[in-house]
């Protein structure tokens, strides 16, 4: 090992540099001075190198500094030992020194062959300028969004914490609380509105909403912009009430949210069961008095017919008899309502087959000699409609079966009752009987029958028509009613 050191260091017979300048003076000191100067300068620049990286921990990738120091010192102290080989020929530590320093060369040119990329990567100036820029616009945007954000916090203290509504603010997404004023710690009876914030209000409902109600009400506000509903609400203390809910998107600092507002209705529905009740107890009580009506006119009805049974007189039976078929009339439309879901109307598609049935039973007529075709569309009337239809229909029927065939002639019966145009209803009543003589004057008619029908047509601010053409048809037309459901 010694050996080997003293070879390194040892001049082993070589003669100086300064031997290939022949000892020239001036050629000498030029080499001299110019390394000595490379190495000074090759020294001073790591040194600078490396404070840069000192006081820049941020800099990216500062170890290629590292590096550059590392090969540029190299180069400096192979400068130097030319210096010193002028006069001492240690050509192998001059030698070994030129190695190690073309080692680190290499390590460093391979580290920034590899390290141009992502250098290049980095923003330029420019681009930092305008990212720069950007960042401007960004703070200023958003010193804007803070000025507006403590413009609408006082718009909202001011409308929140004085409103009489439970006033909520949601997160869209996530369906929890952000905030809520004053009322609505009262409403649901909490300490503060910490034990608002960050619930999903939901949760404060007496029954809550599955995930598919959820889903359609997320729907509903994407597509109207709104939402509203009557829903029971339980306190914190298990106090449970009614509250219409009425939710709308808000846009707060250029952020969405749902403004959701719920307004206590408890009374309102309660007043609204009592006012149920109360038309229940009036249904009921209607029913009773449609059912009594009937149930006397049914009396009146037996009263007649055992009056009819003492009479000789066939006109006076006759009188009776007809008197009967009215009061039946007027009580089966009775019983229509009061069996009817709608009390105010009646379906006269279920009631005009009832009416002229009863004729026909009343008069004994056999339907195989007299046959009866109805056509009647789903028509409602009031009892103020009903009750004169139905008699024009019993006068008009029963005329028919007591004149329209004598001597067992066979014929038949129509009863049509159907909508006319502008909400018009057209009843007809025709048979293709002998109908009347020539000679009878419609205007001035002389029965009892007749000059009721002209009256009920009246009364139905309607109009009459008359055909004799193979028979008798009457076309009565005249205003109200609606579908029957």
């Amino acid at each position: 090992m010694l050996e080997l050191l003293q070879e390194l260091v040892g001049t082993n017979g070589f003669i100086p540099h300064g031997h290939c300048y022949l000892w020239n003076p001036l050629l000498v000191w030029l080499h001299v001075l110019a390394d000595t100067g490379t190495a000074l300068a090759y020294y001073s620049i790591p040194l600078i190198l490396f404070y840069f990286v000192q006081q820049r921990r941020d800099l990216p990738f500062n170890w290629i500094f590292l590096m550059f120091s590392a090969f540029i010192t190299a180069c400096g102290t192979v400068h130097l030992l030319e210096v010193w080989t002028l006069w001492h020929p240690i050509y192998w530590i001059s030698g070994g020194v030129k190695a190690i320093t073309a080692v680190v060369s290499l390590g460093t040119a391979v580290a920034l062959f590899w390290l141009i990329p992502k250098a290049l990567a980095l923003p330029s100036p420019a681009q930092l300028e305008l990212a720069n820029r950007e960042l401007q616009q960004q703070i200023s945007d958003r010193h804007k969004a803070e000025l507006e954000l403590l413009h609408s916090r006082d718009l909202k203290e001011a409308i929140f914490d004085e409103s009489t509504d439970a006033i909520f603010l949601v997160d869209p997404q996530t369906l929890c609380t952000i905030d809520c004023n004053r009322c609505a710690v009262e409403m649901f009876e909490v300490a503060s509105k910490n034990e608002l914030i960050g619930i999903a209000g939901h949760t404060l409902q007496h029954h809550q909403f599955n995930a598919d109600e959820l889903e359609a009400i997320a729907q509903e506000m994407d597509s109207k912009g709104f939402w509203s509903r009557e829903i029971e609400y339980c306190t914190k203390t298990g106090r449970i009430f009614w509250g219409y809910i009425a939710a709308n998107v808000v846009h707060v600092a250029g952020k969405a949210l749902n403004l959701v507002r719920v307004s206590d209705v408890s009374d309102r529905k309660q007043a609204e069961q009592q006012l149920q009740q109360s038309l229940r107890e009036k249904e009921v009580l209607l029913k009773e008095i449609h059912h009594r009506v009937k149930n006397n006119l049914q009396i009146v009805y037996s009263l007649l017919r055992l009056q009819r049974r003492q009479l000789k007189d066939p006109q006076a039976v006759e009188a009776l008899l007809e008197s009967q078929n009215r009061i039946e009339t007027i009580a089966l439309i009775h019983e229509k309502l009061y069996r009817s879901k709608d009390l105010g109307s009646i379906d006269f598609s279920e009631y005009i087959p009832g009416l002229v049935s009863n004729l026909f039973s009343t008069y004994d007529v056999n339907d195989r000699r007299i046959t009866l075709e109805t056509k009647v569309e789903p028509i409602a009337l009031d009892i103020d409609k009903a009750i004169p239809c139905g008699l024009i229909i019993n006068e008009l029927v029963s005329n028919a079966l007591k004149y329209a065939f004598p001597s067992a002639q066979t014929g038949q019966i129509d009863v049509e009752m159907r909508w006319g145009e502008d909400a018009q209803i057209t009843l007809i009543v025709g048979d293709d009987g002998v109908g009347f003589s020539s000679c009878f004057d419609f205007s001035q008619p002389e029965t009892l029958g007749l000059q009721l029908v002209e009256d009920f047509v009246a009364q139905l601010k309607g109009q009459l028509q008359i055909s004799r053409h193979a028979g008798t048809q009457f076309s009565i037309t005249f205003p109200g009613g609606v579908y029957a459901s």
